[in-house]
């Protein structure tokens, strides 16, 4: 069977939300979501799909220096046991200010 061109062969999709949690902060989360076809091998038609990955990362921001407070991840899709011993290394993002420069 050959792969009709117009299918995609991998996907990820982010999607970020950002709430006022108080006068004083801000959470944002992003959720990430990997999908890819399912192999014909097993009974994958080119159109089925599964999920290779889905990660949230949630930050506690002060709005008022725009310094991240707190930092937390969670995996729970993955396809290696491995994947998600990531998550807490996430947390050395606190304390980290997210003005001007920020990605450099």
């Amino acid at each position: 069977m050959t792969a009709d061109p117009g299918l995609p062969v991998y996907r990820r999709r982010i999607d970020v939300t950002s709430v006022q949690v108080d006068p004083c902060h801000l959470q944002v989360t992003g959720h990430l979501r990997d999908t890819a076809p399912v192999p014909e091998s097993q009974g994958g038609d080119g159109h089925a799909t599964f999920t290779v990955h889905e990660m949230s990362l949630s930050l506690l921001i002060r709005t008022s220096d725009l310094v991240v407070e707190d930092a937390t991840a969670d995996m729970s899709t993955f396809p290696h046991a491995e994947c998600p011993l990531i998550a807490p290394h996430y947390a050395v993002l606190r304390g980290l200010s997210i003005t001007k420069g920020f990605s450099r």
